[in-house]
C-alpha cells in the first residue's frame, strides 16, 4: 500500500540535535532493539560515524513529522545510519517512500554504493529495502558471552595491557579489515571516542583486541587479532576474567575468529544482512529524467 496523501521531505539540519533525537527514539519504539537516545548521544554518533546531517532528512505529512533517514557519507560509500517510521504512521507504506528518498539522496551525494544493515527475522523492512534496489550481499552475526550467576569473579586477574587505539593498530594491521561493516571499519575505529585497546603476549605470540567500552562491567568487541589462536582465544579470557558481558555485533558469517568466539563460549544472539546497492546506474537514471 502506498501513502494516499501529500508529503514533503526536510533535511535533517533544519531540525535540532534535540527533535532529531525524540524522533529517532519514536521510530525505533516497538523494535527488537530499541534505540532510545537524547540529544548528546546523538550527536556523537553524528561525529563518529560521519552523519551527514544535510543528507539526511525527516519525512513529513502535513505538519507531523512521520519518519526519518540517517545516511553517513565517507568517500565514496554511504551508509544508512537511522531509518525508521513512527508507530501511528506504520503499515501505510511510508517505509517504501523512505527508502527511495534515502536511494535518490545517496545516489545524488556522489556516493559509488550504499550499505546498510537489517535483521533476518524484519521481514516488512527486508523487502522495503529490496524493493528499493538493495540486495543481499552476506549474513553478519551478533554474538554475546554473560557470565554465569553461580561463576565468582576471578582472585587472580593475568596481566592484560591497555594500549591506544593507534597503538593497537599499527602493531597488528590484522586488527583493521576492508570488508567491516561501517561501524566498525577503520575509520570508525580512529573517530570513536569510547574505545579500549587491549595487547597480551600468551604461548609464544601476541594478541589484540579493540573494544567499546560499556558500563557495568560489559564492553563490546569489535576487532580481535592474533598471531595465532591460542593468543587470541587466552586475550579473550582474560577479558572474560574482568567482565560481566561481552557482546560482538555484525560480525560476517564467514569470519575466521568465529571458531575461537565459539571455543571462549560466546553464543549466537541474532544475525542481519548486510545489504548494498551500487548507485552508478540510480544516478545516471537520475539524470536522464532531468
Amino acid at each position: 500500500m502506498r501513502p494516499r496523501h501529500g508529503h514533503d521531505f526536510h533535511g535533517a539540519c533544519e531540525s535540532s540535535i534535540e527533535e532529531l533525537a525524540r524522533l529517532f527514539t519514536a521510530c525505533y519504539e516497538g523494535y527488537p532493539y530499541p534505540a532510545a537516545t537524547d540529544a548528546l548521544q546523538l550527536a556523537r554518533r553524528i561525529r563518529e560515524e560521519s552523519i551527514a546531517l544535510d543528507a539526511s532528512f525527516v519525512l513529513h505529512e502535513s505538519d507531523q513529522a512521520v519518519g526519518l533517514v540517517l545516511l553517513a557519507l565517507r568517500g565514496h560509500e554511504a551508509w544508512c545510519g537511522g531509518f525508521g517510521v513512527r508507530p501511528a504512521f506504520r503499515g501505510l507504506g511510508w517505509g517504501q517512500v523512505l527508502a527511495d528518498e534515502m536511494v535518490r539522496r545517496a545516489a545524488g551525494s556522489g556516493a559509488a554504493r550504499l550499505r546498510l544493515e537489517v535483521l533476518v527475522g524484519n521481514g516488512p523492512a527486508l523487502r522495503t529495502y529490496e524493493r528499493a534496489g538493495l540486495h543481499i550481499t552476506r549474513e553478519v552475526l551478533v554474538l554475546a558471552w554473560r557470565r554465569s550467576a553461580t561463576t565468582a569473579p576471578d582472585p587472580i586477574l593475568r596481566p592484560l595491557d591497555q594500549i591506544s587505539i593507534a597503538e593497537a593498530i599499527a602493531r597488528a594491521p590484522g586488527l583493521v579489515s576492508t570488508d567491516a561493516c561501517w561501524q566498525r571499519s577503520h575509520a570508525s575505529l580512529l573517530s570513536r571516542s569510547n574505545l579500549e585497546a587491549y595487547e597480551i603476549s600468551d604461548h609464544g605470540a601476541r594478541a589484540w583486541a579493540i573494544c567499546v567500552a560499556l558500563p557495568i562491567r560489559a564492553t563490546r568487541l569489535l576487532r580481535l587479532w592474533g598471531e595465532n589462536d591460542l593468543a587470541s582465544l587466552a586475550l579473550l579470557e582474560r577479558l572474560k576474567e574482568r567482565l560481566l558481558s561481552i557482546g560482538v555485533v555484525n560480525e560476517p558469517a564467514d569470519s575466521p575468529i568465529l571458531p575461537l568466539l565459539t571455543k571462549a563460549g560466546f553464543t549466537l544472539s541474532d544475525r542481519q544482512y548486510d545489504m548494498e546497492l551500487p548507485l552508478a546506474e540510480v544516478f545516471r537514471g537520475a539524470r536522464r529524467a532531468e
